[in-house]
């Protein structure tokens, strides 16, 4: 519930009189407000906006005060709200927000609730891009203000915490609620209502029904006019709690609290969401017949002229229902009208094709992505039996991605941002895949790191201030690519695993097995490989058949395989994988990982900064002794003790390129952060901590236990061409939706590095110390990074033929660039030059010997 504040029968602003003529304008309008305050609190709504309209005729509006002119038109924009005008409500709340935008600070109260009405009249046209920063923008002018206006903080506290909650940013909407109960009784009404919907979204199954209780109380305890007050308060906390219950899939105690919400009901518009929740219930059930009655009686009870995104919401049920229920004409033709509606013309199944986005006027919010991704849903499914064609259910798609490009505000992703993009990119997959379409679904992924990386990049590449696009185009990609490079990218939607094949000459798509049973496996593969368990070909086989054998690798020119993976696929390292005739991956071509496609067009780019003297810098801390029971199975993991082969690992990989090393108490934080700036590559031989509850916590373990953590590294500017994480755990982490694994890896990628080698589970010490000194040494003769891995992990396989299990020597992967150190054979000229200056030397020799 929102607080607009149009008071009657007195002048919202206060206002001054600067000169006569002012002053005479000014007055004029103030009849004209005493008129259409006196009709709006009989409540006449209709003739009050008519005399407030009638006042913009006036030619004293243009010389009237800038404070007299933002009052009349907020309380024109009031006026219209409340007739259910939100376009023209928004258009004069923005004409009165520019208006005092400029005035003293004395207006900062009177310009945070024209910021407030705004949000939500945008909210209610649909168009919530703004509405989190306009609520914000509310909040600051309020806190600002002198005195600040409690109740109003309240209000603009109640209203981020719904905004930030609806959105899927618990973490903001948490800290918002915080401050609101600070400043508000804990038997305030909305209060009491945020806390019910900020529990509802994040499944705090006790808190929630304790603050419904706790609402429930405040009605019954209150006197009857109230009551008649807190009504609506009650019905949306009964209604928010049923609809929590409902996704639970406890849908008896979900029916009662919809029960309660019918019994109570007066309103139209409650009496049409309780049939409207019981039809949403009845079909999670399973009961389609059902469930289509209680949508007929939903849409029969909806205000047409004013309902905001319920109308579409019902017309999709609507539509899916009968589709289910095979009246598959009658679901066209409610997609038809709904699609008519919104975009204001009419609009049939041949049609669809030819609609852009611009005809869906602005819209842009949760519930209208969602009514179109159900609308594409419902016309492919049409398509399977020849009612319609493909590029109708994929144009749907397309708009409901565009629709989503402008609702994403580029922050960090939630589990409701990542729900609506994999349904369109599943929609977008079974269709026809194009260049284009690859391009949408990569510009809807994440933006937080693009963005990030964007900046940081196109500052380090000197000269080419436009090197990189802000938009991810598919050729750039391409041309980066050799011939020889095979890219795959894996996307899992709601329902399936699909991997995209990209090389420099094309691009082919392929489904290649169910979500469930693909994440399944990867699961088991993982539990085997990490538990050391013997039982891991079969499983490895099982996958293998599943990502690999469908892509007929063995037969393509491809030497390197670029790898992106999705969602639970990051904790598979896929040289594990097995080839038709029962070799890994690793025996054929050498592996690369990326986060992203961008991500990776990012890293090829070439810095053109000079290269700095001292190449390579090594950290290898010193840690208690390990007891001596247990120095066979030493690991880079938890238990801070001494690591026997770490100093000597950074002291080899070191002397490779000449490198410095900062080893026992002088491997400290402080000595890394005074060396940023100055290496090119970096090597860490130390322990590990990996925060499974908070990614933000897990952290690199430095001399003295010194800690340095994920957040701190993904805030560092740290413009390295390599780092290895030659510790436990650091590319695994908490699995954020949309953004994957919140690794150190991932931190150090964000902070600039183009490439590094990190591990996904906890390595053994003398193993790594092996595979990462062959690694350097294969860097060392040229090779690039991804062969280097390659050779130095199949050199250990022929040299310990006791340690084939992948736990030993599958635990390292490089991502991002892969080009090579230096030039392969680098000294070769010179050498030759030596040889031919010794040889010209003889030569000479013999010849002055000869003529004496």
């Amino acid at each position: 519930m929102r607080v607009y504040l149009l008071v009657t029968g007195i002048n919202l602003f206060s206002f001054g009189a600067i000169a006569q003529t002012t002053k005479e304008a000014d007055s004029i309008l103030s009849g004209y407000s005493n008129q259409y305050h006196q009709v709006a609190g009989e409540g006449n709504w209709s003739k009050a906006l008519s005399i407030g309209k009638s006042a913009l005729t006036e030619q004293s509006v243009a010389i009237a005060s800038s404070a007299k002119r933002a009052e009349l038109w907020f309380d024109i924009a009031y006026m219209s709200a409340e007739l259910k005008q939100s376009d023209s409500a928004v258009y004069y709340y923005e004409k009165a927000r520019l208006e005092l935008e400029t005035m003293p600070e004395k207006y900062r109260e009177q310009l945070g609730l024209i910021y407030n009405n705004l949000a939500f009249a945008m909210d209610n046209l649909g168009r919530q891009q703004k509405k989190i920063s306009y609520y914000t923008k509310a909040l600051e002018l309020w806190l600002s203000a002198n005195p600040q206006p409690q109740g109003k903080l309240v209000t603009a506290l109640g209203n981020l915490v719904e905004a930030h909650t609806e959105y899927g940013s618990f973490r903001e909407a948490g800290q918002y609620l915080t401050e609101m109960k600070k400043r508000s009784k804990s038997a305030h009404a909305e209060t009491i209502l945020a806390c019910i919907r900020y529990y509802a979204a994040t499944d705090s199954v006790v808190q929630l029904k304790h603050w419904v209780s706790q609402m429930e109380n405040l009605f019954r305890q209150s006197p009857p006019d109230k009551a008649i007050e807190l009504s609506g308060y009650l019905l949306t906390a009964l209604e928010t709690a049923g609809y929590a219950f409902k996704n639970r899939r406890e849908f008896e105690l979900s029916r009662q609290y919809y029960d309660k919400v019918s019994r109570l009901a007066v309103q139209p518009f409650y009496l049409m969401k309780a049939a409207a929740n019981l039809a949403i219930l009845e079909y999670d059930r399973g009961a389609f017949s059902s469930a289509l009655q209680y949508t007929k009686l939903a849409l029969s009870r909806t205000d047409t002229s004013w309902s905001g995104s319920s109308w579409y919401s019902l017309m999709v049920l609507e539509a899916e229902l009968l589709e289910g229920l095979g009246q598959q004409d009658a679901a066209i033709s409610n997609i038809e009208s709904l699609l008519s509606r919104m975009t204001r013309k009419k609009v049939d199944i041949s049609t669809i094709s030819k609609l852009t986005i611009e005809d869906l006027r602005s819209l842009s919010s949760y519930n209208y992505i969602q009514v179109l991704t159900k609308a594409g849903q419902v016309l492919r499914r049409l398509s399977r039996t020849g009612r319609t064609s493909i590029k109708e259910g994929q144009q749907i798609f397309l708009l409901a991605a565009a629709m989503f490009k402008t609702y994403y505000q580029e922050g960090v992703y939630n589990k409701y941002l990542d729900g609506l993009n994999r349904s369109i990119m599943e929609g977008l997959l079974s269709g026809e895949v194009t260049d284009a379409v690859i391009e949408v679904i990569e510009n809807n992924g994440s933006r937080h790191i693009w963005k990030k990386m964007l900046h940081r990049y196109n500052g380090q590449l000197a000269q080419q201030p436009q090197a990189v696009s802000v938009d991810f185009k598919l050729a750039n990609l391409q041309n980066k690519l050799s011939g020889n490079q095979l890219m795959l990218r894996y996307y899992l939607t709601d329902s399936a695993l699909y991997v995209l094949e990209i090389r420099k000459s094309g691009i082919k798509t392929n489904r290649i097995g169910k979500h469930a049973e693909i994440v399944s496996l990867v699961n088991d593969v993982q539990q085997a490989i990490t538990g050391i368990r013997p039982d891991y070909l079969p499983l490895l086989k099982k996958l293998s058949s599943k990502l690999i054998n469908p892509l007929q690798l063995v037969a393509s020119n491809s030497q390197q395989l670029i790898i992106i993976p999705d969602e639970n696929l990051g904790f598979l390292a896929f040289e594990t994988l097995l080839l038709p005739d029962g070799r890994h991956l690793i025996d054929q071509f050498s592996l690369s990982y990326a986060y992203s496609l961008p991500l990776w067009t990012i890293h090829q780019q070439t810095k053109s900064h000079p290269a700095k003297n001292n190449k390579l810098v090594a950290f290898a801390p010193a840690y208690p002794e390990l007891p001596e029971s247990n120095r066979s199975i030493a690991t880079r993991g938890t238990g801070l003790y001494q690591l026997p082969f770490a100093q000597k690992e950074a002291k080899e990989i070191a002397s490779i390129f000449e490198g410095t090393v900062f080893e026992g108490q002088a491997a400290s934080r402080t000595n890394f952060l005074s060396t940023i700036g100055k290496f090119d590559y970096y090597h860490f031989a130390m322990h590990a901590e990996l925060d499974t509850l908070s990614y933000e916590s897990s952290n690199l373990v430095f001399s003295k236990t010194e800690r340095l953590h994920f957040y701190e590294l993904y805030n560092l500017d740290l413009p390295a061409e390599m780092v290895v994480l030659s510790a436990c755990n650091t590319g695994i982490g908490a699995m954020v939706k949309g953004e994957g694994l919140m690794s150190l890896s991932h931190a150090m990628s964000a902070a600039g590095v183009r490439s590094s080698v990190y591990s996904l589970w906890e390595v053994p010490d003398k193993e790594t110390a092996e595979i990462i000194t062959g690694f350097y040494q294969y860097l060392g003769k040229g090779y690039d990074k991804a062969a280097a891995l390659q050779h130095a992990k199949n050199d250990f396989l022929k040299a310990n033929p006791a340690k084939q299990h992948p736990y030993y020597w599958a635990g390292f992967i490089l991502n991002g660039n892969t080009a090579a150190i230096q030039q392969k054979n680098s000294y070769y000229w010179v050498w030759l030059l030596a040889g031919v200056a010794v040889m010209l030397g003889g030569w000479l020799v013999y010849r002055k010997q000869k003529s004496v």
